[in-house]
């Protein structure tokens, strides 16, 4: 079964907190996707390389990778490079989320 088929349906959880939420970091989001997956999620959507491995090597379920690189390096947020893709992928993450949107400035991925 593919990755879409195990998560269609179900709830994924998106589990990413970034400086200075006190929950921040790789520990703390391998704990609370780790909740999730004790509560029934079936997928995490989560924001960095560090975060997303820590969360698969705590978990069994499948993540959706993001990489948000801020405003200062791209007007577009989520994975707006190729490198931010790359970086996330060799995390771990069994899919990759994009900001697919048309807009003037964004980088060629």
């Amino acid at each position: 079964m593919g990755v879409i088929e195990e998560i269609r349906g179900g709830l994924v959880v998106s589990c990413q907190a970034t400086p200075p939420n006190p929950l921040a970091g790789p520990g703390s989001m391998a704990l609370m996707a780790r909740a999730a997956e004790l509560g029934g999620a079936v997928g995490i959507r989560a924001n960095g390389p560090a975060d997303i491995a820590a969360i698969k090597e705590a978990t069994g379920l499948p993540v959706i990778g993001i990489h948000k690189l801020g405003r200062d390096v791209s007007p577009v947020y989520i994975t707006p490079t190729f490198e931010a893709a790359a970086a996330v992928a060799a995390a771990g993450c069994d899919l990759i989320a994009v900001d697919g949107t048309l807009r003037h400035g964004r980088p060629r991925v």
